[in-house]
C-alpha cells in the first residue's frame, strides 16, 4: 500500500485511503538506480519468480536528499509499475548494483539490465575455482555486497535438508571469476540474512549474531540473542530485533562497533 507521510501529522488518519501497488509478496527492496529510485516487488515460489519494478516519480515537496524513504509514500509522489519479468527458479533477495539489478535465486545470482531485460548469471560456471559453489544445487544465494576496489563478496546458505556445509561467503571480480581464491568465510551458523559495514560482515541466524572481518575472515564477535532477526542492511546504522520474555527489543550496531 501506498500512504502519505502527511498522515503522521494529521488527526484524520484512521480514515486514510491508500493505494494497492502489489499484493501477495514474497520480499520487496528499495534502492537507486541510475539515479532513479525503484521497488522491486517479488513474488516467489519453490519453481518460479515474478518481479515487479516500480518507478518512484518525485513530487514538488520531495526537492531534498534528506527526504529519500519519504519519497516514497509522500503527499505529491507517486509509485508506477516500469517493467516486470519472471525468473524461472526460486528468488532470495534482490540487490541494486550501478547499472543492474542483482536477484539471488535458488541458481545463484542473475544480473538483470533493465533496459533491455536481458539476464545473466553474475558466476563464471568455466571458473573451476567456483566448483565448489555452482555444482551444488543446495546452495542458495542470499547476499552480495560490492567494495570499492571492483570486487564483489557474495554469501550463501545451504538448505537445511543438506548434509553438506553449504554456508559460506567469498570474493568474485566483475567478470565472475572468483578472486582470493584461499579466501572462504564458513558460517558457524545457518544465517537467513545479512548485513555489511566495512569492514565487517554480520550473518544473522536464529539465535545469535556472527561477526566477521572482510579481510582476514576472523570471527571478531558472537552477539547471542532470542529470535534475532535483521531489520534493515543500511551500513550506518544496522538495526536487529530480539525477543525477551513477552516483549520484543530493537537494537543498533553503531559506527563505533563492533
Amino acid at each position: 500500500m501506498q500512504y502519505s507521510l502527511d498522515l503522521l501529522t494529521s488527526k484524520d488518519s484512521k480514515h486514510a485511503r491508500g493505494r494497492k501497488i502489489a499484493s501477495k509478496l514474497s520480499f520487496y527492496k528499495i534502492g537507486v538506480l541510475s539515479d532513479q529510485f525503484l521497488i522491486c516487488a517479488v513474488s516467489s515460489t519453490a519453481l518460479e519468480s515474478t518481479v515487479k519494478v516500480f518507478e518512484i516519480i518525485l513530487g514538488a515537496k520531495a526537492s531534498t536528499l534528506g527526504r529519500t524513504f519519504g519519497w516514497i509514500f509522500g503527499g505529491d509522489d507517486t509509485v508506477r509499475i516500469s517493467k516486470e519479468f519472471f525468473i524461472p527458479t526460486e528468488s532470495t533477495c534482490v540487490y541494486f548494483l550501478r547499472k543492474n539489478i542483482c536477484i539471488g535465486c535458488s541458481k545463484g545470482f542473475e544480473l538483470v539490465h533493465l533496459d533491455s531485460l536481458h539476464t545473466q548469471n553474475l558466476l563464471d560456471s568455466t571458473d573451476s575455482n567456483l566448483d565448489f559453489v555452482v555444482r551444488k544445487e543446495s546452495a542458495k544465494a542470499l547476499a552480495i555486497y560490492r567494495l570499492t576496489d571492483g570486487l564483489f563478496f557474495i554469501c550463501y546458505n545451504g538448505s537445511l535438508l543438506s548434509l553438506l556445509n553449504l554456508e559460506f561467503g567469498f570474493f568474485v571480480g566483475k567478470n565472475g571469476r572468483r578472486e582470493r581464491n584461499n579466501f572462504l568465510i564458513r558460517w558457524i551458523g545457518n544465517p537467513s540474512h545479512f548485513s555489511f559495514k566495512y569492514p565487517y560482515i554480520f550473518a544473522f541466524d536464529g539465535s545469535f549474531i556472527e561477526i566477521r572481518h572482510l579481510e582476514t575472515g576472523f570471527l571478531e564477535q558472537i552477539i547471542s540473542r532470542n529470535s534475532v532477526r535483521c531489520l534493515n542492511d543500511n551500513p550506518s546504522h544496522i538495526h536487529f530485533a530480539s525477543e525477551t520474555n513477552d516483549s520484543q527489543d530493537v537494537f543498533m550496531i553503531s559506527d563505533n562497533n563492533p
